[in-house]
């Protein structure tokens, strides 16, 4: 066991380049095994263990210099891959939760989770992250979507998930530590598209390696790649999954692709969950499906009578099939708020979509309602 400890200190010096406490992972795997994401959590806390530095299957097949370090490695992706199946647990309990007091204590722990893994930069647990903050968005949408719950616990919700721990400088730290080498220059990571250039730049140096670069194709501008170390770890930029994997822990923690690592992670639902909160918050509920008021129609038949006239015709809203009374009722309401900013006029939308999936089912049969 004292070896097991030694050669986990090593493993975590060579992925983070700093001297830090080694994870016990036997203990963190028994955490989750006897309690979930729950226990793990508590013993994470009262034993002040940092999570491990969870490597992609290529950084144990690539990387890794001798077969202890790979078995360690293989051990930590095994602790990895436990994390997905409780998040994956989690998830099915979320569907069967009604959103209330415990959901929001479920959504806590998620977050809290997140927190918690993503203090060690690492492949898996970047992924880990994006997973249980997704989860925790669509759990705040379905918070904010039931309006008998207090909207204040919402907020807190919202207000995790808008503080991003998986911006770019944490994704390129991610990728150093997959890759063994300071690929990207961590101070010079400012945007998702300083990122994606730099990325991109170390694809380019891979697939014209040792050839005549082609007339009009140039190595794309950016000031994060540290070309020096990354023509020695071209192999790193090799894609073999498509750049949009990742979708789903369970079935893709075999595979490695880095599409998310470049672009960024969910940041559609994120989007959504903050614009569902600032339309319940600005109007106070959500609106059923736009209706004509009686003085509306007469006005509407007046007009209708009056272009008929002069060899015109206006189609009823009713009547048009791009016609929709639900996302007439968002937009009216929304325009008619006094929280809505002249360059938010738009705003309505990410609320219309997110409470629409809401409601729809899409997240649990126990939100299902008839839209009337």
């Amino acid at each position: 066991m004292k070896n097991l400890v030694l050669f986990i200190f090593v493993f975590s010096i060579l992925l983070n380049g700093v001297a830090m406490e080694a994870p016990d992972i036997k203990k963190l795997s028994i955490a989750v095994e006897t309690g979930g994401l729950s226990n793990l959590m508590r013993f994470a806390e009262s034993s002040r263990t940092p999570p491990p530095a969870i490597p992609s299957k290529w950084h144990v097949e690539h990387r890794t210099k001798t077969p202890e370090e790979r078995r360690l490695a293989e051990a930590v992706r095994d602790f990895g891959f436990l994390l997905v199946e409780s998040l994956e647990q989690e998830e099915r309990v979320q569907r069967e939760t009604p959103a209330g007091d415990r959901l929001y204590a479920q959504t806590e722990r998620l977050l809290d989770f997140s927190d918690w893994c993503m203090k060690t930069p690492g492949w898996g647990n970047a992924v880990l992250v994006n997973r249980a903050r997704t989860l925790a968005a669509i759990a705040s949408m379905r918070l904010t979507v039931n309006t008998n719950f207090p909207i204040e616990e919402c907020e807190q919700i919202v207000s995790r998930l808008s503080a991003d721990p998986l911006g770019p400088k944490a994704r390129a730290a991610a990728m150093n530590v997959d890759a063994g080498a300071d690929l990207f220059i961590l101070e010079e990571v400012a945007s998702n598209e300083e990122l994606d250039m730099a990325y991109g730049a170390g694809w380019f140096l891979m697939t014209f390696a040792g050839k005549s670069i082609p007339e009009g194709f140039h190595m794309p501008s950016n000031s994060s790649l540290n070309v020096e170390v990354a023509t020695t770890n071209l192999d790193f930029f090799v894609e073999k999954a498509p750049l949009n994997g990742l979708e789903s822990p369970t079935t893709e923690w075999e595979d490695r692709s880095f599409g998310r690592f470049r672009y960024g992670f969910e940041w559609r639902l994120y989007r959504e969950a903050e614009g569902l909160l600032k339309f319940r918050k600005g109007i106070g509920c959500f609106p059923r499906k736009f209706v004509m008021t009686q003085a509306e129609r007469e006005s509407l038949e007046k007009e209708i009578h009056f272009y008929a006239k002069h060899g015109m015709k206006i189609t009823p809203p009713e009547e048009d099939p791009s016609f929709d009374p639900l996302k007439e009722a968002f937009r009216r309401a929304w325009h008619e708020s006094k929280e809505r900013r002249l360059e938010d006029c738009n705003g309505y939308v990410w609320a219309l979509e997110a409470y629409r999936r809401v409601v729809s089912g899409a997240y649990s049969p126990l939100d299902k309602r008839e839209e009337e």
